[in-house]
């Protein structure tokens, strides 16, 4: 995905810009600041952490996990429309705000069906490989600077662990870690106007 968006950008004409990733997209962005930092001039990454971290991977690997096997047990050939499809997974995401943001992925097609416009299938293969981070500090020989760049962390969520502030400013020394009290995740559902 950094890959597709640097070809994207060249194609576009793109030489310089602001980059904003929320979670496996915070992912993307991170990997394209540090293949790319010069095409640059800003960088948001929203709720993700650059690294690999062990005590909260499982939990968050289980959580996409639950996530994307409802996405892929659910047969779009029952769905009619909307409610069919929030009906049905509604047995498996009791959540109203996670179902919404899921359904956000639901398309109807030309010949009047539904289909995901994510790959859930693809994802889910490559679930334990999305979670996966940069390497630790020690391991790391530069650091990306010259730029504003913000992590924007939910106050509830485990994304980003405090214990990674430390390892994040040693990649990203001029970040700024703003955390938004009473959001999880999906910031931007949980709290659109902060």
């Amino acid at each position: 995905m950094r890959d597709d968006l640097f070809e994207l950008a060249g194609d576009i004409g793109i030489k310089k810009f602001f980059l904003a990733g929320h979670s496996m997209g915070g992912k993307t962005a991170i990997s394209f600041s540090l293949k790319w930092p010069e095409m640059l001039n800003g960088l948001l990454i929203a709720d993700i952490s650059p690294f690999t971290t062990e005590n909260t991977q499982n939990s968050i690997h289980s959580q996409h996990s639950k996530i994307l096997n409802a996405v892929l047990s659910l047969d779009l050939r029952k769905v009619n429309d909307r409610k069919d499809a929030e009906s049905l997974l509604l047995l498996k995401i009791p959540s109203e705000k996670e179902r919404g943001l899921i359904l956000k992925n639901l398309e109807r097609t030309s010949d009047n069906s539904f289909a995901w416009k994510l790959n859930a299938q693809s994802l889910s293969k490559n679930l334990k490989k999305i979670m996966m981070g940069v390497e630790r500090p020690s391991d790391f020989n530069s650091q990306i600077t010259g730029f504003p760049i913000i992590f924007l962390k939910g106050g509830d969520s485990e994304y980003i662990p405090k214990n990674d502030y430390k390892d994040v400013l040693k990649v990203f020394p001029a970040a700024e870690i703003i955390e938004i009290p009473g959001a999880g995740h999906w910031i931007q559902a949980d709290k659109p106007e902060e």
